[in-house]
């Protein structure tokens, strides 16, 4: 059975990004209006486009799958897999450090090696619970 869980996302970060595609879009008008050369309007399409693109894709695509032996972590354009035998401990955390979770309110899986991944599942208890059942 496949249980895909969306990132839970947290109103400061969603503000912070929405701000930064207003402050990208009144750069690109400015360049465009302004006296800048033609090669510079250009590449600045382009950088709006392509900040557009991964914040967009950040917002829409960051889900976690639990699947057979598999959790998949999705965020934008980057994808992780980690095997569920592998997991060796879950816990809660708030740490800041930059992770495939649109919220604070994050769970550190620590799995292999020494490697962990911190995720931000909307609904935590069913998330732990999906892990919980394939390590039984």
């Amino acid at each position: 059975m496949t249980r895909r869980f969306r990132s839970k996302i947290d109103l400061w970060l969603l503000t912070l990004l929405i701000l930064v595609l207003v402050m990208q879009s009144y750069l690109l008008t400015s360049t465009i209006l302004g006296n800048a050369p033609s090669s510079a309007k250009y590449v600045m399409i382009g950088v709006t486009i392509l900040v557009f693109l991964l914040i967009g894709s950040i917002l829409l695509r960051t889900h976690y799958t639990v699947a057979g032996d598999m959790l998949t972590i999705v965020s934008g354009p980057i994808r992780r897999t980690v095997m569920i035998s592998d997991i060796q401990q879950v816990s809660e955390t708030r740490n800041l450090l930059s992770s495939p979770a649109l919220s604070l309110d994050r769970l550190r899986i620590e799995y292999g090696n020494g490697k962990s991944v911190m995720v931000s599942p909307g609904d935590k208890k069913e998330f732990l619970s999906a892990i919980r059942q394939k390590l039984a």
